[in-house]
């Protein structure tokens, strides 16, 4: 089941660099795919998901948990980048990429295949401080490394402007507000429904396999695989979580970085090529590492 929803993504990967080595495709074409992920397909997933979410009271600890999680890994991600003298542009990807979580696939995926639409419902209530810190915090990074020169004004200024920043609020009033229209979900569902297409056929174009280059997303992913495990195992102590809220934080706390975080990438001119090799070799890695996680688990 699990491999059921996770191995097409790999395959369209592949298809986009198939399309890419004959020319069917061009890499350029990628930067196509990520304005409309950015401009339109992200935003109707956002609004969506946001207007349709519950959180009730006696599960705060799972986004407690979620935001804990990712600001751990964000100072973690600073220091690691430090000590290994990254050059800029790819000191970004790192800073940006290591406090990611891959909710949406791999997480989301798993605890619908483990524990049906509870074990859903418990990883989107940890996935909801992650999300918001991707689109607001991690964004603000990657705009700021992506110009030298650039000031904390006009990294705001560019945030503010987001399509993405104000879907999120638009998703957040709707839910406050209680607004629910057939058109407008039949229409964010179908918009939305095409962003792990983009996503995957993106990285395909943008991959290029040399071994040599995989050296620091391995030693990256490791790194963040371990402390987000630790940190998972750690906060269901802290908050005495048992049962599916357990499962939820550890497995949340342990997936890989976010696709988004290419689109970012692509956008404020970082060093796109380590992005994709790094979530070229997350998603397999994520795959195999989560099944035997849960198994454990």
């Amino acid at each position: 089941m699990i491999l059921e929803k996770t191995l097409p993504l790999i395959i369209i990967f592949l298809i986009g660099y198939f399309f890419k080595k004959k020319n069917i495709l061009k890499k350029q074409d990628s930067e196509i795919f990520g304005k409309l992920l950015i401009n339109l397909v992200i935003p109707a997933v956002i609004i969506g998901s946001f207007s349709k979410m519950t959180i009730e009271s006696s599960l705060i600890y799972l986004p407690i948990s979620g935001l804990i999680v990712v600001l751990t890994l964000a100072v973690a991600g600073f220091i690691f980048a430090r000590f290994l003298k990254l050059e800029h542009k790819t000191k970004g990807v790192f800073v940006t990429t290591f406090p990611t979580l891959e909710g949406g696939t791999l997480g989301y995926a798993f605890m619908l295949s483990a524990f049906g639409e509870l074990g859903l419902s418990r990883i989107v209530l940890f996935d909801l401080a992650n999300a918001i810190f991707l689109f607001t915090v991690v964004y603000f990074i990657s705009c700021r490394f992506g110009n030298d020169s650039a000031r904390t004004k006009d990294a705001v200024v560019k945030l503010l402007k987001s399509p993405i920043i104000w879907a999120i609020f638009i998703g957040l009033a709707f839910n406050l507000i209680g607004f629910q229209n057939a058109f407008l979900s039949n229409f964010l569902d179908i918009v939305g429904g095409s962003v792990l297409v983009l996503v995957m056929l993106m990285l395909g174009l943008e991959f290029r396999p040399i071994i040599s280059s995989f050296k620091l997303p391995a030693i990256e992913i490791l790194l963040k695989t371990s402390i987000g495990l630790a940190l998972g195992f750690l906060l269901t102590s802290l908050f005495n979580l048992t049962g599916v809220e357990k499962v939820a934080v550890i497995v949340g706390a342990s997936l890989p970085p976010s696709f988004v975080t290419l689109i970012f990438s692509q956008e404020n001119k970082l060093d796109v090529q380590y992005n994709a090799n790094l979530l070229s070799i997350a998603l397999p890695f994520g795959i195999i590492f989560l099944a035997v996680l849960l198994g454990f688990l």
